[in-house]
């Protein structure tokens, strides 16, 4: 059982966020950076070519069709009949290590 302080890989957790039915949400951190699906506070170049500089950088964000981006975060729930993009708010995505978990649910 993975518990507080554990490193995984380059990764230190933190402290358990959440738990589903997929898994469990650990906030981590490495190098000192600390990221989570709701981003990190984060200045510099990288923030300002970030995909949408006005949100959270490093954070899971989504569009809707032709849409402004919004933050997705933790969770967030939606309808739509259009094509939904996710990513996450970065500008160089050749750095960076680790995954996050989406479930999608549609009816």
């Amino acid at each position: 059982m993975l518990r507080s302080g554990d490193e995984i890989g380059p990764y230190t957790l933190i402290n358990k966020l959440g738990k589903g039915a997929f898994g469990v949400v650990w906030l981590v951190e490495r190098g000192g950076i600390t990221s989570t699906p709701q981003g990190v506070i984060r200045s510099g170049e990288g923030v300002k070519n970030a995909l949408a500089p006005e949100l959270p950088f490093g954070a899971i964000i989504a569009k809707i069709g032709n849409g402004k981006p919004f933050l997705v975060g933790y969770k967030k729930d939606f309808n739509t009949q259009e094509q939904v993009y996710l990513a996450i708010n970065d500008s160089d995505y050749s750095d960076n290590s680790g995954s996050f978990t989406i479930r999608i649910k549609y009816k």
